[in-house]
């Protein structure tokens, strides 16, 4: 082989291949071509930047919450304070207190919706629990006795006795105290000693538990049941009046760890986000917006809104609502039936479960940048719960105790949200991913113009001059091309001229 064959040779196999760039001048595919670069470039940066901020770093928020309840006061001030006056309405004028009914119930009234009315402060209506706080609106309480002493009855123990026949109780002397204990059988004796048999180990306890033995087996362990631990007497029901005048308290404070953004807001307005259409038309502190300012606010005249939080002498650094504000967003009433298939009664006597989410967010629609962090509340009730607790303490250690059942009013409290930071390399990310998606265009509009118009042909020999051409694809581009001339004789010219050098003539 000659040096020029071999350098030809090692020309042709290294050789770069470019495409082809031709003009088509056809209405139908450019109005596609720039179709769909508009609709890129608004995709790529009005929505995925401008309203999903796409360029900023987002991270849901943690936070801490302090929750409590008060009694309504007159004056709104603090309920322990000494020369504070509650605002309380009286059980004659409450439907499901028996004092409106000069203790005569009317014949068509549900026995479980009437019950005698006991006022009680926040501290015994209320109970604080690990991930939610419970307001009472009833309450059932009752006084236990033990049927036994734990103090002197640990238990019973058995022993063979070689003198007798069969198993004898032992004493509790025999015991050295609460915990394992050892058990000996005996039987047959000498003069000398006994012969163990067999060992029993058993656990004593505090629960008056009792070991029964047989003459025809070992010894077995049989625990009482749990009623039959103690006697209960006095049990008493009454409902907790003006639980939806309570007002709700919450203090809360949120952090966005990764991007060092922090804030307690103890100097803005709280809002509940509601959908109620009676609440929004008629709440007196209703806003169309969550505006920081009370002279910004604007009443809204229909759902959904926001309800302001009220303003308190007794905290500045917290948001306060009534627990009717709750209610209504929730669309609860206290005295319509549960509706929940295991229970029969009202939401004020067997409780609901309301889910309080806050929302954080700094992120401004239509904006590139973030704004302060404003919140707000969203509550719903999950239907099908109930919200109830019960607690119990000793009046006379260890032989009574007085046990609570209350149904009420349950609150779990959710924090979440949006907060953002702007960020140069998530722009220039969603930048770059947009132009490469102009790729697109030029694919899908070359496909279309090869393989679905009338004169795919002539397009597709027009974007690969080098393919080889029989006699019937001359035939079908010559076709093609006369049609052309007739609809477009400036294009077919174009197209014509440029065939000719693939060898196809225009009849």
């Amino acid at each position: 082989m000659s040096w020029r064959s071999f350098k030809d040779a090692v020309t042709s196999s290294l050789g770069y291949t470019t495409p082809l760039f031709i003009e088509l001048t056809d209405l139908r595919l450019g109005i596609l071509y720039y179709v769909i670069i508009l609709s890129i470039i608004l995709y790529a940066c009005f929505y995925n930047i401008i309203i999903l901020h796409g360029h900023m770093n987002i991270e849901n928020p943690v936070g801490i919450v302090s929750v409590t309840f008060r009694l309504p006061s007159k004056d709104e001030c603090q309920e322990f304070a000494p020369d504070c006056q509650l605002d309380l309405w009286p059980g004659e004028a409450l439907p499901y207190c028996l004092a409106a009914y000069k203790d005569k119930v009317p014949r068509n009234t549900a026995a479980k919706s009437i019950a005698t009315c006991i006022p009680m402060d926040s501290l015994d209506a209320v109970e604080n629990q690990d991930t939610s706080i419970l307001l009472g609106t009833y309450m059932e309480w009752f006084t236990q006795v033990r049927k036994c002493d734990p103090m002197h009855a640990v238990g019973e123990m058995v022993y063979a006795d070689y003198n007798k026949t069969g198993l004898q109780p032992a004493t509790l002397s025999s015991l050295s105290g609460a915990g394992e204990a050892t058990l000996e059988w005996y039987h047959g004796h000498t003069e000398d000693k006994i012969h163990p048999v067999e060992e029993l180990t058993f656990s004593t306890d505090y629960h008056c538990s009792r070991v029964w033995a047989t003459e025809t087996g070992p010894a077995k362990y049989h625990p009482l049941r749990v009623q039959d631990l103690h006697r209960t007497i006095r049990p008493t029901q009454v409902f907790i009046p003006n639980a939806e005048r309570f007002m709700f308290v919450i203090d809360h404070s949120m952090s966005a760890p990764g991007l060092g953004i922090s804030s307690n807001f103890k100097n803005l307005f709280g809002y509940i986000y509601s959908h109620n259409e009676e609440q929004c038309r008629t709440h007196p502190r209703r806003s169309t917006t969550k505006a920081e300012r009370l002279e910004d606010v604007v009443p809204s005249t229909s759902a959904p809104c926001y309800i302001r939080s009220k303003l308190v002498k007794f905290t500045t650094d917290a948001d306060v609502f009534d627990v009717s504000d709750l209610l209504e967003a929730a669309g609860i009433d206290l005295d319509h039936p549960h509706g929940a298939s295991y229970v029969d009664g009202s939401f004020r006597r067997h409780g609901v479960f309301l889910v309080m989410n806050i929302w954080y967010s700094n992120l401004q629609p239509y904006k590139m940048f973030a704004k302060d962090i404003t919140y707000h509340y969203e509550v719903y009730a999950l239907r099908e719960s109930r919200g109830e607790t019960e607690r119990s303490y000793y009046v006379n250690y260890p032989t009574s105790r007085v046990v609570e059942q209350i149904q009420g009013i349950k609150i779990l409290i959710n924090q979440d949200g949006a907060i953002g930071a702007f960020s140069w390399t998530r722009l220039l990310i969603n930048f770059a991913s947009g132009l490469t998606m102009l790729a697109v265009a030029t694919f899908v509009v070359d496909n279309i113009g090869m393989y679905c118009l009338p004169e795919r042909h002539v397009f597709a020999h027009l974007k690969y001059p080098n393919r080889h051409l029989d006699e019937d694809e001359k035939e079908i581009l010559t076709a093609e091309l006369a049609t052309m001339m007739q609809e477009d004789p400036t294009a077919a010219k174009a197209a014509a001229s440029e065939l000719r050098m693939l060898g196809v003539n225009r009849a």
